[in-house]
């Protein structure tokens, strides 16, 4: 089967949405512009209208346990500790973040401050 092929069949056999978002880029050139990518998920803040809250896990990463706890932290945000991978990490006033794993209330208006900040710094 292509991928093609797999994706149809997903979408005909599963309840599954799909959203297409305009790319965001935010100043990654040369060998660095592929992680211009990573901006994709700040477009996770403007499903408001769709999602209560959103959890997002990254393809990459492995579901161990069950998610009914984290599922149920009531919180607005919420992400997992990075375990210190050469540089792949944000800083924040609470430490490193892993964006790999983030439980989010979808809003708008926190989509439209963040890219403020980007646009403009």
């Amino acid at each position: 089967r292509t991928m093609e092929s797999v994706i149809h069949f997903l979408l005909d056999t599963m309840d599954v949405n799909v959203f297409c978002f305009e790319k965001l880029e935010f100043g990654y050139t040369g060998k660095h512009q592929r992680f211009n990518k990573n901006w994709l998920r700040l477009r996770l803040w403007e499903m408001e209208e769709f999602f209560e809250r959103i959890l997002y896990v990254d393809a990459d990463t492995a579901i161990l346990r069950d998610l009914s706890r984290v599922l149920s932290l009531d919180v607005d945000f919420a992400c997992a500790n990075d375990m210190d991978k050469f540089g792949a990490y944000w800083y924040t006033t609470y430490g490193k973040i892993q964006a790999g794993v983030l439980l989010l209330k979808p809003c708008k208006q926190i989509f439209l401050q963040m890219r403020a900040i980007l646009e403009n710094n």
